[in-house]
C-alpha cells in the first residue's frame, strides 16, 4: 500500500516505520486469532470425549488434564491477541494523526 504524502524526510521515515510495524502486529493478531480458533476446536472435541467418558475415572482424570493444558494457552493466545489489537488501534490513531498534519 503506498500513499503519496509530502512530507519532511524524517517524519516520511519513521512514518514508514510505523507502518511496517502495523503491518507487522497486523500479521501477529490474525495468526493469533487462528490459532484461538483452533484450540476452540480442540476444546470442543476434548470436551466431547470428556463428557462420553462418564464412567472411567482413569480416562477422565487424563482428558480432564488436557482440557486444564489447552484452556491455559488458549487463554494466553487470547490474551496476546487482545495485546496486539491495542497496538493496532494505537499504530492506525497515530499514522491516520501523522497523515492529518501533513
Amino acid at each position: 500500500m503506498e500513499i503519496q504524502v509530502e512530507m519532511p524526510v524524517a517524519d516520511a521515515e519513521v512514518f514508514t516505520t510505523k507502518m511496517a510495524e502495523l503491518q507487522h502486529a497486523e500479521s501477529c493478531f490474525r495468526k493469533a486469532c487462528h490459532s484461538v480458533n483452533l484450540l476452540d476446536q480442540k476444546l470442543d472435541a476434548l470436551t466431547c470425549r470428556y463428557q462420553r467418558a462418564e464412567n472411567q475415572k482413569g480416562f477422565r482424570y487424563n482428558l480432564r488434564l488436557k482440557l486444564a493444558t489447552l484452556e491455559g494457552m488458549r487463554a494466553s493466545y487470547y490474551e496476546y491477541a487482545c495485546l496486539k489489537g491495542n497496538v493496532i488501534v494505537d499504530l492506525r490513531s497515530l499514522l491516520s494523526d501523522m497523515l492529518q498534519c501533513c
